[in-house]
């Protein structure tokens, strides 16, 4: 089973921030069954109250999504320092990486019109 890491900026508005990643989550979740998508906002939710330094959460999402697949971008991530991390860390260790949801949608409807 495919695991897909779910890049979505956290500080700055974590409420939200959280909560629009849930969205994210639970339509793609919905979409493919077959496959699982990890948020680290979500993952990395117990760490909350465990004051670490934001390096230290930064190399433990890094971690995480090594661990992954592949690599989905949401939410307004070219602004965001954390997700410009995992995106650089996912292209050297040369995951595949979608820029949006929506880009993500668009390869499996191609990959499944293929019979792949």
């Amino acid at each position: 089973m495919e695991v897909m890491y779910i890049s979505h900026p956290y500080t700055g508005n974590e409420k939200e921030n959280r909560k629009d990643a849930r969205r994210i989550t639970k339509i793609l979740a919905s979409l493919y069954p077959d496959t699982v998508f990890l948020s680290p906002l979500d993952a990395m939710r117990p760490v909350d109250d465990a004051n670490l330094a934001y390096s230290d959460v930064l190399m433990q999402t890094l971690e995480l999504m090594d661990r992954c697949d592949g690599v989905i971008m949401t939410g307004d991530w070219l602004c965001s320092e954390g997700c410009q991390s995992e995106i650089a860390s996912a292209l050297l260790s040369r995951k595949p990486v979608y820029v949006s949801a929506k880009q993500y949608i668009c390869f499996r409807k191609l990959k499944e019109a293929a019979g792949a």
